[in-house]
C-alpha cells in the first residue's frame, strides 16, 4: 500500500522501503543517491533497485539480510559493477532497499499474501530477472532484531510461512529461471533440514513443514482479495500509460 501511494500519489522516482526496526544512518540516503549519480554518469541503465548494507546493533553484517549476488554474470557485467564500486545482486531484503518507481510500474507490487516472509525475495527476484540491481556497501543501516542470526535460527510456528512462501516463489512466480529454481530449492531443503535438526521444538517445525507444503499447492491470492475491505488498491499503470493521480 505504501509503495502504491508513493508512486501514484507522490510521484516518487524511488521508493525507500524499510522494516519498522531498521535504523537509517545519517548518510544512508546520501550514499545511495551518490551511487545512482555514478551509475547515471557512466551511462549504465537505471537499476531496478539499490540495497543497503545491513548491520546488526553491534556493527556486524546481519546474516538475516544478506543480498544474493547474481549468478552467471558475464565478464562485462562484473567489470561494470567493479567500476562502480558496487556488487551486482539478484535479491535483497526489504530492511533497506531503494526501488525504482519505473520497475514497480513494469513489474507490479509485492504479493501481499506472502506476509510475513519471502515477499521481498520474490519481489526483488521478479524485478531483476531481466534487469540490474546493486548492493551499495557505503549505504549502511542497523537492523534491531532481538538476536543475531539468520532465518535458520529456530523460527517456531513461523516456519510454516518460510516453507509455503519459498515454494510459492519457486513454483508459482515468474521471478526465477528454471536453473535458479533448482539451485534455490536445493539450498532451501538443506537449510530446512538443518533448522529442524538444531531445534528443540522439532515437532512444531515438522507440522509447519507439512502445512507449508500442503498450502503451497494453491497459489497466493491476488492483492485485491487480500486487501478487500481494508484498502482499495489501485492499478499502477505501466510506463508511458496515462493515469489519474491522487484519487
Amino acid at each position: 500500500v505504501g509503495m502504491e501511494r508513493a508512486v501514484l500519489d507522490h510521484r516518487a522516482d524511488y521508493v525507500w522501503i524499510m522494516d519498522d526496526d531498521t535504523e537509517p544512518q545519517a548518510d544512508s540516503l546520501a550514499e545511495a543517491l551518490s551511487a545512482l549519480a555514478t551509475i547515471s554518469a557512466q551511462g549504465v541503465p537505471e537499476p531496478a533497485y539499490l540495497a543497503s548494507l545491513v548491520r546488526w546493533t553491534d556493527g556486524r553484517p546481519h546474516p538475516m539480510n544478506r543480498t544474493k549476488e547474481r549468478l552467471r554474470l558475464d565478464a562485462a557485467g562484473k567489470a561494470r559493477a567493479e567500476s562502480l564500486g558496487l556488487t551486482s545482486i539478484r535479491t535483497a531484503s526489504f530492511v533497506s532497499i531503494f526501488i525504482s518507481a519505473d520497475a514497480i510500474r513494469r513489474h507490479g507490487l509485492p504479493i501481499a499474501d506472502y506476509f510475513i516472509w519471502n515477499d521481498d525475495f520474490e519481489f526483488t527476484a521478479r524485478i531483476t530477472r531481466a534487469g540490474e540491481a546493486f548492493a551499495v556497501p557505503s549505504s549502511e543501516v542497523l537492523h534491531h532484531t532481538k538476536t543475531f542470526g539468520d532465518a535458520q535460527a529456530d523460527p517456531g510456528d513461523r516456519f510454516y510461512y518460510e516453507v509455503r512462501n519459498k515454494l510459492w516463489a519457486y513454483f508459482r512466480s515468474p521471478a526465477l529461471h528454471w536453473w535458479e529454481r533448482v539451485l534455490f530449492l536445493g539450498a532451501s531443503v538443506r537449510n530446512w533440514t538443518r533448522t529442524i535438526a538444531r531445534s528443540s521444538r522439532r515437532g512444531r517445525l515438522f507440522k509447519g513443514l507439512a502445512r507449508g507444503v500442503k498450502d503451497a499447492l494453491r497459489g497466493p491470492r491476488p492483492n485485491s482479495e487480500v486487501l478487500d475491505g481494508v484498502y482499495p488498491l489501485r492499478e499502477i499503470p505501466a510506463p508511458g500509460a496515462s493515469a489519474a493521480v491522487g484519487e
